[in-house]
């Protein structure tokens, strides 16, 4: 038991465990996990693939043998923390509490910070959840891989800036409301340095889809209307081509310095044809211009609608990971800076 008990106290012991860990905690970083063999292919030859699922790289935070040598760093820094607060105390006893002492019970809380700091990490990797949605404005989205959370998105805008007469974006600005179960439980006004936040979960504001509602007009009647994504083609109603619309700028305009609205930029919408291998223009479509088209019908612009798109994770092992850190840091400086007890 002692010979047990002097190998897990052992330094020598947390060096060899956490070399062994770097490979799993690398794994989880750079190698696709829980994917499909097929996906794996697309990356890796089938004789790394095999290597790889096992030494279980590819569900690396999962893999028994992590399971193991984290079970085993964990039992080895509390046996070392058990260790110094034994030889402290036997210290303390013996000189009383003298700054040395104080130091050393400095050393067994940067041990727990290495404790906190694993178990943040550890939580993280197994209850982490992220995604992306993009939602319409006044329209409300269910959160993919959360259960019970919607996003409802009441207006979005895009604001521009005069860039030494270059038209710029200067900010993403989107109103959302969280929805749980379908009660609301918060709403922000959010842009991209400035999250959505609700409990472990954090909405951030990532992209955004442009829309062009169109309608098709002979001479007599409206033949149809779609609502089109720009820079995807689509086919004509009477389905003799295919037309594809460029991506607009629409929102307040403002200068580089100040705060003072310009003036408010129009949708101006460049209409192509397709055609096969490329495209040929047919017009700059925009509220009060409509244009002509080789068939004879007039494309008619009837509404220019810009979508949000949001990334959404859950990590619960962030505070954790903020304390082991704050802890971890400020008592690594305090380590290097002053002499601390030896001898355990």
């Amino acid at each position: 038991m002692k010979v047990i008990y002097d190998v897990l106290k052992s330094l020598k012991t947390t060096v060899v465990l956490i070399v062994l860990m770097i490979p799993y905690l690398v794994a989880g970083t750079i190698v696709p996990q829980n994917k499909t063999d097929a996906e794996y292919l697309r990356v890796f030859s089938a004789g790394t693939l095999k290597w790889l699922k096992a030494l279980g790289f590819t569900d690396a935070y999962h893999a028994p043998i992590f399971h193991l040598l984290v079970a085993l760093f964990t039992l080895n820094l509390l046996v070392c923390m058990w260790a110094g607060y034994r030889y402290l105390r036997r210290v303390q006893k013996e000189q009383g509490t003298t700054r040395q002492v104080w130091l050393g019970y400095l050393g067994i809380v940067f041990h727990l910070s290495m404790l906190i700091l694993l178990a943040g990490f550890i939580l993280t990797a197994v209850s982490k959840k992220s995604g992306t949605v993009v939602v319409m404005p006044g329209e409300t989205e269910v959160l993919p891989e959360l259960p019970g959370y919607q996003l409802k998105l009441y207006w979005f805008r895009i604001d521009y800036m005069d860039f030494h007469g270059r038209v710029t974006p200067k900010a993403y600005v989107s109103d959302v409301e969280l929805l749980v179960r379908g009660r609301p439980v918060a709403r922000e006004t959010i842009n991209v340095n400035h999250p959505l936040k609700y409990g472990d979960l954090t909405v951030y504001q990532s992209s955004y889809v442009q829309f062009a509602r169109v309608a098709f007009v002979s001479d007599t009647d409206t033949v149809d209307v779609q609502l089109v994504r720009v820079q995807s083609p689509f086919v004509l109603p009477t389905g003799d081509g295919f037309l594809i619309l460029d991506s607009y700028q629409m929102g307040d305009l403002y200068p580089l310095h100040g705060h003072e609205k310009i003036t408010t930029l129009p949708p101006r919408i460049l209409v192509y044809r397709f055609m096969g291998h490329g495209v040929q223009p047919v017009g700059t479509l925009t509220p009060d211009q409509p244009v002509i088209l080789p068939n004879g019908l007039k494309l008619v612009l009837l509404e220019a609608v810009e979508a949000s798109g949001f990334q959404y994770r859950v990590d619960k092992g962030v505070p954790l990971v903020y304390l082991g850190g704050i802890l971890f840091f400020l008592l690594l400086l305090l380590r290097v800076y002053f002499r601390a007890v030896k001898g355990w």
